[in-house]
C-alpha cells in the first residue's frame, strides 16, 4: 500500500520461470513447494526441483522414487509437496490404487537431509485402513499439512466402484518418519 497516492501496489517480481511441463495424464495435478534456495514442482508422476532463479537441478519420475514400496500394478496420482522449514526437510505425498486386486496407498517421502536432492525415507501406507479397520475406500485429491510434531494428511475417501464416502485425517510423527522409522 502507497499512503502517499493510497493506491494498492503488487509486490516485485523477483523471478519468473517455465516450469516442467503437463504430463500425458490429466488434470496435471500441479503443486509446488519452496526451501531456502530451491524450487520444488511436480505434474502427476514428474517431480523437478530449480534454484530460485530458475535453472533445473534435477527431475525425478515418483515411480522410480517409490518403486521400493510401490505396490504391483498400482497407479500413482495427485502429488502433494512441502517444505518443512521446522525441520528443513522435503515432503512428498502422493496416492496411488489398483484394481485387482483392490487396494489403495497413501505413498509418503521425506527427505533425509535438506537436500531435496538427497535421499529419501519412503513408505506405502495402507489407505483402505481406518485406524486399524479395513474399508472398501481409496484415496483421493490428498493434502499436506505439518507443525513441528507431525505431518498431517487429508484425503476423500470414495468407495471401489462406488461414490464419495467421507474425508480421513492421516496423523503422522515427524520424530518417527524423520529417522526413517516404521510409520
Amino acid at each position: 500500500y502507497d499512503p502517499t497516492s493510497g493506491q494498492m501496489l503488487a509486490p516485485a517480481i523477483l523471478a519468473s520461470f517455465q516450469s516442467i511441463q503437463q504430463t500425458a495424464f490429466r488434470p496435471p495435478d500441479c503443486t509446488i513447494a519452496v526451501g531456502p534456495a530451491d524450487v520444488m514442482v511436480a505434474v502427476n508422476t514428474t517431480m523437478a526441483v530449480y534454484s530460485k532463479t530458475g535453472t533445473l537441478k534435477f527431475t525425478w519420475d515418483f515411480n522410480t522414487m517409490f518403486r521400493p514400496v510401490l505396490p504391483t500394478g498400482a497407479r500413482l496420482f495427485d502429488p502433494v509437496l512441502a517444505y518443512d522449514h521446522y525441520s528443513n526437510r522435503w515432503i512428498v505425498v502422493l496416492v496411488a490404487t489398483r484394481g485387482d486386486p483392490q487396494g489403495a496407498w497413501y505413498l509418503v517421502g521425506v527427505s533425509q537431509t535438506s537436500n531435496p536432492a538427497g535421499g529419501y525415507w519412503i513408505w506405502a501406507l495402507d489407505a483402505t485402513l481406518d485406524g486399524s479397520t479395513p474399508s472398501n475406500n481409496w484415496a483421493d485429491y490428498p493434502h499436506l499439512g505439518f507443525d513441528f510434531r507431525a505431518i498431517y494428511i487429508t484425503a476423500n475417501m470414495f468407495r471401489f466402484g462406488g461414490n464419495f464416502s467421507y474425508v480421513k485425517l492421516r496423523i503422522l510423527n515427524k520424530s518417527q518418519l524423520y529417522s526413517g522409522g516404521a510409520v
